[in-house]
C-alpha cells in the first residue's frame, strides 16, 4: 500500500501578497507562486497562490476575492512543543489578527489560537507525547466529535488556567 508522506492545507485569503506578509511576520518563510505568463494589456499576471514554510510544515494560500472573514470555517491544528512560547512570539510580531492565549482545556490540552484577518483559524495545541496512530478501526466517539467541533477559535471553550 502507498504511504502518505506529507500534507499541505490550503487557506482561502482575500489577497495573497498581504497574507504572505502577515505569515512572514509570524516566522513562516513566505513565497508567492510566480506565474511566468503575461496577461495581454495588463502586464504580469496577478499573484493568486502562495506557499508558507516553517519547521518542515507547509501551508498554501489561494486568493478568493469574496471570502467573508466572519463566516470562514477554515481551521488548521498545529501541534507544538511549547504553545505559550509560540503565542508570545506570534503576538509580539506585529501581525494583524486575533491572538488567543493558550490555556488548559477541559479535555486536557494546552490550546491557543491565531485568527488571521481573513478568518482562517490556526489552533495551536501543546502535545507532550506523540499522538497515537489511527488504525483502520479507529473512530471518533460521538461525544469527542461534539467537543472537537465546539472549540472553534471564536468560541474557544477553555478553563481560565494558563498552560505550564
Amino acid at each position: 500500500m502507498a504511504q502518505l508522506s506529507s500534507l499541505a492545507p490550503v487557506l482561502s485569503v482575500r489577497d495573497v501578497l498581504t497574507s504572505l506578509d502577515i505569515y512572514a511576520r509570524l516566522g513562516f518563510r513566505a513565497k508567492p507562486y510566480q506565474r511566468a505568463e503575461i496577461v495581454e494589456g495588463r502586464g504580469p499576471a496577478q499573484v493568486l497562490y502562495g506557499f508558507l514554510f516553517r519547521d518542515g510544515l507547509q501551508i498554501h494560500l489561494c486568493q478568493v476575492a469574496d471570502i467573508d472573514p466572519h463566516n470562514n470555517l477554515s481551521e488548521i491544528y498545529l501541534y507544538v512543543d511549547d504553545a505559550p512560547a509560540l503565542h508570545e512570539q506570534w503576538s509580539a510580531a506585529g501581525a494583524p489578527g486575533e491572538f488567543i492565549e493558550p490555556a488548559e482545556t477541559e479535555y486536557g490540552l494546552c490550546e491557543g489560537a491565531y485568527v488571521d484577518p481573513d478568518g482562517n483559524s490556526i489552533q495551536v495545541r501543546l502535545v507532550a507525547t506523540r499522538l497515537p496512530e489511527a488504525g483502520p478501526d479507529v473512530s471518533v466517539a460521538q461525544g469527542d466529535s461534539a467537543a472537537l467541533s465546539a472549540d472553534r477559535s471564536r468560541g474557544l471553550a477553555v478553563e481560565a488556567r494558563r498552560c505550564q
